[in-house]
């Protein structure tokens, strides 16, 4: 959810005291359907998903963290998606590699 992962990059660039360039959320959605179009690491600007089962859906980012070279599964925490019951779109957040 790019709302919410915002607010925490926001808040994660304070707590570490990040002195580069901060864009807007607008200028990040366009900078994230260019990305897509491009055919790069974005699988979907906005797909509908189910983070807790049905009871929490929403518009979510999709990524191929397998195309990012910075990033992979393990920097972002998780918990197993049988334990969770954690479904969305066909999307696996550990296994498939995208997020």
């Amino acid at each position: 959810h790019l709302e919410s992962a915002y607010d925490a990059f926001r808040m994660y660039c304070k707590r570490t005291d990040y002195r580069g360039e901060l864009v807007d959320t607008k200028a990040l959605r366009r900078l994230i359907h260019e990305n897509h179009r491009a055919g790069g690491y974005v699988v979907a600007p906005s797909e509908r998903v189910c983070f807790a089962g049905k009871s929490l859906r929403r518009c979510a980012l999709v990524i191929d963290v397998a195309k990012v070279p910075f990033i992979s599964a393990e920097d972002f925490p998780h918990v197993e998606e049988a334990s969770r019951g954690w479904r969305g779109q066909g999307y696996g957040f550990a296994e498939e590699g995208a997020s």
